[in-house]
Order: C-alpha cells, then structure tokens, then sequence
C-alpha cells in the first residue's frame, strides 16, 4: 500500500524518488564514518574488502554496512542494469548505488543478482523474437522455483548443511540453528504448522540458541504455516506475482517481476532478507512501477473513454 501511495502521487517518478532516499540515508551515513575515522582509512579497508570479496573486514568499513539499504539498492541495480538509459542522472544514481551497496557488500546480494540479471537478460533476448515463448518460459521457470524451494525443506530435514559441513563447506552456525528447531516440524503434507509468529516467539522468549531469526525465511515460513500453507505462500509470493504484473500481454514487465523474485529468493535462502520492510517495499514499488503510468492511461480510457490531461505522458525524464 505505501508503495502505491508513492507511485500513485508521483507516478513512475516514485521509484527514483525513493532510490534518492535511499541513496541519502546511505551516503550520509557513510560520510558520517570517514569524519570520524578518515578518508583513507575507509577507501583502503574498502578496496580491501572487494579484493578479498568480503573475506577480510575492517573495522571502519563495517560501520557502512547497512543490510537492509545494500539489498534494497541490489533490486535496484537489477533494476537498473536490465533497462539501462543514457540519461546523466540516471548514470549518477548507479555510480551512487554501486559505490553504497560495495561498501555494505552483502556476498548473497551480488551472487542474487548476478543470477536475477542472467535470467533476466536469457528471457529478453528470447522475447524480443517471440513474447510467447519468453511468457510461457517465465512460467515454467517460477513453477520450477516453487518445487526447488518445496526441496529446500526436504534437504534442510534431511540434514544436507551438517553434510556440508563435514564436506568442509562454512555454514555460518546454520546446522546448530537448524538442529534446534529440528522439532518443530516435520516434512509431511499433514504437517499443520505451529502459526504465525510462532518460531520468532520461540527464539526471542523460551530458546536460548544467541540468535532470534534463523536466517532462513522458507524455513521459518514453512514452520509456521504448515506444508499446504507453505505452498500457498509460495505460490503467492512468485506465481500470482508472475502472472498479474505480465498481465495483458506484458512480458517486460514479467521477467522483471522474475528477476526481482528471483533475487529475493536467493538472498533469503540463507538470511532473513523477507522481514526487511524497506526491501519489502522497494520491491513493491519495482514491481508496480514499471508500466505504471501506461497502465493508468489504459485503464482511464476503457473506463471514461478519454485520458486525462494529467495523466498524459510526461517525457522520459528521470527526475
């Protein structure tokens, strides 16, 4: 609803508006920890941490590293990079936004959006000479998600990250985390779930395990609602959106609601990236604000028969 609220005062004007925001939030907060620290300091422990991709940390650049805006802004490189312009503010906010989510560098952001714009730019070329196609792969692919995140479960019960561990493979403390609520489900189609707001009262009241989300958002999804309900959620969460947003023959604005679903996905499967509101919220207004404006217009003529002066296009402009 806020999201709509946004497009629906400034149009498609709303997503950069938003993204400046967020960019200034970021940027203030960064200058505010290289006047206490140093510009030096910061670009050599920033260079260092791309270089060693994230491995060696300093204690200066982890001040910069702010979760939820840096995977707020990789929606937005998503976004950016799949329908790149030659406009100058355009070009400013993605250096913007590059320089702010390295300095956060979130390593399951950029492996999420790597594989987003992979699919992403896979689909368009396939669109640009047959749309069906494109749609009907969209489908098959979110189909195929649902079932491979149905799997991710069964794994998880099956104990596939303790056998990743003792393949030597870093899990970050997930196996302790995941053998702690072992109990709370079962992967079985009459597994009811235990409600929602279960899993978080468990972590944050009865269980003492130094954590209070599991960082892994299907799990605790899955906990919650129960096999079926899970599944409902799913389909929801990907297919529904998928569908509504490629309404009408619109299969831009399918595969970029597939990207962006794809990369909340994958950052959530190992973080519990689906709580952040902000992402929650700028995925929104991605996801509404492309073919915004032409959408209004459409709507306006079936209804009244005209379009409005005010909702007559207004150029291309970023901002």
């Amino acid at each position: 609803l806020a999201a709509g609220a946004m497009l629906y005062i400034f149009g498609k004007r709303g997503i950069w508006y938003n993204l400046l925001a967020i960019l200034i939030a970021n940027i203030l907060m960064i200058i505010t920890v290289i006047a206490e620290n140093g510009l030096g300091k910061y670009f050599s422990e920033f260079i260092t941490l791309i270089i060693t991709f994230a491995d060696v940390t300093g204690d200066i650049i982890v001040q910069a590293e702010i979760h939820e805006l840096a995977f707020c802004l990789g929606a937005y490189l998503i976004y950016m990079l799949f329908k790149p312009k030659k406009d100058i503010v355009y070009i400013i906010l993605l250096i913007l936004s590059v320089f702010c989510f390295l300095s956060a560098f979130k390593r399951i952001a950029i492996i999420a959006i790597a594989v987003a714009l992979v699919f992403g730019y896979v689909l368009k070329f396939i669109a640009r000479y047959n749309k069906k196609t494109a749609s009907r792969l969209v489908t098959l692919l979110t189909v195929a998600i649902i079932l491979v995140l149905i799997g991710y479960i069964a794994l998880i019960k099956g104990d596939a990250f303790e056998l990743l561990e003792k393949a030597g493979i870093k899990t970050s403390g997930r196996v302790g985390i995941y053998n702690a609520v072992d109990d709370f489900y079962e992967f079985d189609p009459g597994f009811a779930g235990n409600g929602i707001g279960f899993l978080t009262y468990q972590l944050n009241t009865l269980m003492n395990i130094g954590v209070a989300s599991i960082h892994n958002d299907f799990l605790q999804h899955y906990i919650d609602l129960g096999f079926w309900g899970y599944i409902v959620w799913l389909v929801s969460m990907t297919l529904v959106r998928v569908w509504y947003f490629g309404r009408r023959g619109n299969v831009e604005n399918a595969i970029i609601t597939f990207m962006l679903m794809v990369y909340l996905i994958i950052a959530s499967s190992t973080d519990n990236t689906m709580n952040y509101p902000l992402l929650t919220g700028v995925l929104a207004i991605l996801m509404m604000g492309t073919g915004f404006e032409e959408n209004v217009r459409a709507s306006e003529y079936k209804m009244f028969g005209y379009i409005s002066d005010a909702n007559k296009e207004r150029g291309d402009s970023l901002l």
